[in-house]
C-alpha cells in the first residue's frame, strides 16, 4: 500500500540541514505533550560542564524521525540494487519515522538522571502517552500504533524483522543522532563520525540489516566516537556529581511522600496528560528550590551556585603517575578502600549533613 503524507513544514536543523515533517508528523509536533521535551534537556545537568549543551530531547527526536526516513530510503535502494527481496513500502516508511519521533517522548525530567527515581522507564511512559495521545492521529495516516509502541519497545517489526533494526539495534537512528547532537552542542570533537556513508551502506540482505563493506571504516569511526563520549561528556565526574545531587533531592522526596509524579498507568486518561505536561526540568528545580527540606535546601543551593559534590576517591586510575600504561591505582592504601566502603554503604551520610548545614 503506498499513501502520499504532503510535506507541510520544515525544520531547520543545525546537524542535518532542513528536515521535512508530514501533515501527521507536524500534528504530533505541535501537540503540547511533545512540546513538553522542549524543557527537558538531553544531558540533565551537562550544561554546568559544557555550557552549550543545553539542547533538548525535542530536536533529538525529529532528529531521529529524519535519521529513520533516511535509512529506510538506503534500505529499500540497496535492496534494488542487489537483487533482494524488499517487502516494505511507505506505509513502513511513515510508521518508523513516527516510532523514531515518539521513542522519547515519556522522558522524565532532566532525562536519565531521574528516570528510575521518579518513575520507571521512559518506553513505558512513551508507549502509553502514544497510544492516548496520538491513536487517532495514527490511525488517520494508516499507522498502526500497536506496531509505534512494540518499536518504541525494541520489539520485531512484523513479518519485516530487519526494519526494527533502524529503531532499536546497534546502529539505530537514536544513537546515530544523538552522537552527532550531543558533540555539537558540547562543543567537543570526539562525537563526530561520517553518517552519510553510514546511511548510504545500510542494506537488506537475506531479510538481514546489514552494513555494506563500504562503509565498515565508518561504523568504526560511530563506535570509537561513541566510546569517547561516555568518557569525556557523558561520565564527566561534575556532570555526575550533579546527576547525584539531583537524585539524592529526588530519593529525599519520594521518602517524604511529597513528589506527585504520576505512574505510567496513570497516563491511560487524557484527563491526567494535561498535567504531566507540566513535569517538566523546570518543575523539578522549582519543587526542590521551594522545598523546607534542610538538606534539600543545602543541594538546591549547591545546584544554584554551581557547586557540585567533590570526588574524593576514584577506583580506578587511568593515568598513573608511574606508568602511563597502567590501568592499576597508584598508591593503593587501606584508607582509600575504607573510604570506597563507606561511601558505597552510605556510612558518612548524616555526618556529612551535618558538617555541610552547621
Amino acid at each position: 500500500m503506498e499513501i502520499e503524507l504532503a510535506v507541510i513544514k520544515k525544520f531547520r536543523d543545525p546537524i542535518h540541514g532542513f528536515i521535512h515533517l508530514s501533515s501527521p508528523e507536524l500534528d504530533v509536533v505541535s501537540s503540547p505533550i511533545f512540546q513538553r521535551t522542549r524543557n527537558i534537556r538531553q544531558l540533565s545537568l551537562g550544561h554546568y560542564v559544557y555550557h552549550g549543551a543545553e539542547h533538548s530531547r525535542f530536536g533529538h527526536m525529529i532528529g531521529a524521525a529524519h535519521v529513520a526516513g533516511l535509512a529506510f530510503d538506503s534500505l529499500k535502494r540497496n535492496a534494488k540494487e542487489l537483487e533482494q527481496d524488499f517487502k516494505a513500502d511507505d506505509v513502513d516508511r511513515s510508521t518508523l519515522r513516527m516510532a523514531a519521533l515518539l521513542h522519547d517522548i515519556g522522558h522524565t525530567p532532566f532525562s536519565h538522571a531521574l528516570e528510575h527515581i521518579l518513575g520507571s522507564e521512559h518506553e513505558k511512559y512513551s508507549q502509553i502517552i502514544v497510544k492516548t495521545c496520538f491513536e487517532d492521529t495514527l490511525q488517520k495516516a494508516d499507522i498502526d500504533v500497536d506496531i509505534v509502541n512494540n518499536l518504541i519497545a525494541g520489539d520485531p517489526y512484523p513479518e519485516k524483522p530487519y526494519l526494527s533494526k533502524i529503531i532499536s539495534g546497534q546502529i539505530d537512528v537514536d544513537r546515530l543522532d544523538y552522537i552527532l547532537r550531543d558533540s555539537y552542542y558540547s562543543g567537543v570533537s570526539y562525537g563526530r563520525y561520517d553518517l552519510n556513508r553510514i546511511i548510504d551502506q545500510l542494506a537488506v540482505v537475506n531479510n538481514k540489516f546489514v552494513v555494506l563493506e563500504g562503509g565498515y571504516e565508518a561504523v568504526e569511526q560511530l563506535i570509537f566516537a561513541r566510546y569517547q563520549m561516555y568518557q569525556q561528556v557523558y561520565f564527566h565526574k561534575t556532570k555526575r556529581a550533579f546527576e547525584l545531587m539531583l537524585q539524592k533531592c529526588g530519593k529525599i522526596l519520594v521518602e517524604e511522600k511529597s513528589l506527585k509524579y504520576p505512574k505510567p498507568d496513570d497516563l491511560k486518561k487524557f484527563s491526567k496528560i494535561k498535567d504531566y505536561v507540566q513535569y517538566d526540568d523546570r518543575w523539578f528545580l522549582n519543587l526542590i528550590y521551594e522545598s523546607s527540606n534542610l538538606q534539600i535546601k543545602v543541594i538546591a543551593d549547591m545546584i544554584k551556585n554551581r557547586k557540585p559534590y567533590l570526588e574524593v576517591y576514584s577506583p580506578i586510575m587511568y593515568r598513573s603517575r608511574r606508568n602511563v600504561t597502567s590501568t592499576t591505582p597508584y598508591d593503593p592504601t587501606e584508607k582509600l578502600g575504607m573510604i570506597q566502603t563507606a561511601l558505597q554503604n552510605n556510612r558518612f551520610s548524616d555526618k556529612l549533613w551535618s558538617n555541610q548545614i552547621h
